[in-house]
């Protein structure tokens, strides 16, 4: 009798291992994806929706988790490191795609993102729905580990000003843009930035109830390109040589000119405490010019939030940055338990127009309206209002064209980000392991003295020998200097 008990324990206790051993080469069937942001109400609703789609082409159901913007790169970080098998996570501003690659935190996709295949059989390709110099953008030593969501990469920065305001004032938008974009050299440089000036001055004479300028920086965009820690190149890539922006003819011009503005009036007294982000709208509306950046149907955001039209200026022109594509996308995580289905449903979220609208949108009648147009409008409270983020989730060109925005605008802006000028360093993204503590150093000093050099409420005669000295003393040259050698490597390595 004792031994059948001790018997029946025995087998009780290996049921659960036999059965999990008799599981073993079966996947769960479940796509794990985690997305920055706060979790929609009907999020699960538009998932079922969704996964009559995704189901019967993967075999999965996908389930998204979504994490706080604050936390979301703290929170990957250790998921990776402890080894988690998720799917797909989003990579970018947050969860930095370099850094997750260092960590050994990604999938190697390369050998998959060119050879996919479909349920029906039919053999797709990433390329086939991906631009070359977005895919070029995510290599790191040659390897891919991660898809750019295709979105506006090209936008320019810009003045932006009420369309009234600026006629009021007789301020000569086409003559800012054209000398903006005429902006190549020290001597052109300081045309722009007198330019600016001159129309400044007219505003302040017409208006002085507002305060005539929010302060930026309009004069090195459209000359060089920041790598990382104030090193920059050329864009028009004339020169291969790393410099220190700082110590630019040009940067330093540009301060000269911010004090200008400061002593004229043109920037509000509180600067230095308050700094030069707006707390409302109609902080906003106070200030005749602001800068931004462009995007085919920019107009329908300034509309929507100031209730009047805007006219805009660019101040560089349409560029696509060495690491533009990097700030949005999707990767496979290094553990994860279904890495080839993981891939396709990233094509198919670049390629399935219903799907992704699902995912962005929600569903028809529900979460958001068809006009007579084609366009769509979000419904108020509706428990699913993320169109405004469609960029998280992959190919923005297969979405709805938002209520307002010209028709055509996916088609305008693909064709902007075609045609852009294209950075010299694009797929260069530095590897800044031995350089942490210089470029921690080098932020420190930037804001340090940033009241000073970006407020302009210092004479630059006052502190600037000084603040270079602190810049030198943070290793703002061994930053330099290990960018040049890294950018030199990259650059054979592309011969």
């Amino acid at each position: 009798m004792k031994k059948k008990i001790i018997s029946l324990l025995v087998a009780a206790m290996l049921l659960p291992m036999m059965a999990g051993l008799s599981g073993c080469g079966k996947k769960d069937n479940t796509l794990l994806w985690y997305v920055i942001g706060d979790e929609p109400k009907d999020k699960q609703m538009v998932l079922d929706k969704a996964n009559e789609i995704i189901e019967p082409e993967l075999g999965l159901k996908l389930d998204i988790q979504y994490i706080d913007s604050a936390s979301f790169t703290e929170k990957m970080k250790l998921k990776m490191a402890s080894g988690e098998a998720y799917d797909l996570t989003f990579t970018g501003y947050a969860n930095p795609y370099r850094t997750a690659v260092n960590m050994g935190g990604l999938y190697d996709i390369t050998d998959l993102i060119e050879n996919i295949e479909m349920k029906d059989g039919t053999k797709v390709k990433m390329s086939d729905v991906i631009e070359d110099y977005y895919l070029q953008a995510a290599m790191v030593n040659g390897r891919i580990y991660g898809i750019p969501n295709i979105q506006v990469i090209s936008n320019p920065r810009c003045i932006e000003m009420e369309k009234a305001v600026a006629e009021e004032c007789g301020v000569d938008i086409k003559g800012l843009q054209e000398a903006a974009l005429n902006n190549h050299d020290y001597e052109s440089c300081k045309a722009y930035l007198d330019k600016i000036t001159g129309e400044l001055a007219k505003i302040k004479a017409k208006r002085p109830d507002m305060t005539t300028v929010n302060p930026f920086n309009p004069a090195t965009g459209n000359i060089y390109e920041e790598l990382v820690g104030g090193c920059v190149i050329r864009r028009d890539g004339s020169s291969n040589e790393v410099v220190i922006k700082a110590f630019t003819d040009e940067y330093k011009y540009y301060v000269d000119t911010i004090r200008k503005w400061y002593e004229a009036g043109y920037i509000r007294n509180d600067i230095a405490s308050k700094g030069n982000s707006f707390e409302s709208t109609e902080e906003k509306r106070n200030t005749a010019v602001t800068d931004n950046s462009w995007k085919p149907g920019q107009e329908v955001y300034f509309i929507n939030e100031r209730g009047v039209e805007p006219v805009y200026a660019w101040n560089e022109e349409p560029y696509v940055l060495s690491t533009q594509a990097l700030l949005t996308m999707v990767s496979v995580g290094a553990n994860a338990k279904h890495p080839e289905e993981a891939v396709e449903f990233i094509y198919m979220m670049n390629s399935n127009k219903e799907l992704y609208n699902l995912i962005c949108w929600g569903i028809e009648g529900k979460h958001y309206t068809k006009n007579a147009d084609g366009t769509a409008t979000p419904i108020a409270d509706s428990g699913y209002n993320i169109a405004s983020s469609a960029w998280k989730y992959g190919n923005q060109f297969n979405g709805f064209v938002m209520e307002g925005q010209p028709l055509d605008v996916w088609e305008q802006t693909k064709k902007m980000n075609d045609e852009a000028r294209k950075s010299p360093a694009l797929g260069f993204v530095p590897d800044t392991t031995n350089i942490e503590t210089e470029l921690a150093n080098i932020t420190n000093v930037m804001a340090e003295y940033k009241a000073k050099t970006d407020f302009g409420t210092a004479p630059r005669s006052e502190y600037w020998d000084e603040f270079v000295g602190k810049l030198k003393d943070a290793g703002i040259e061994k930053v330099r200097d290990e960018l040049q050698k890294q950018y030199d490597d990259f650059l054979k390595s592309k011969k």
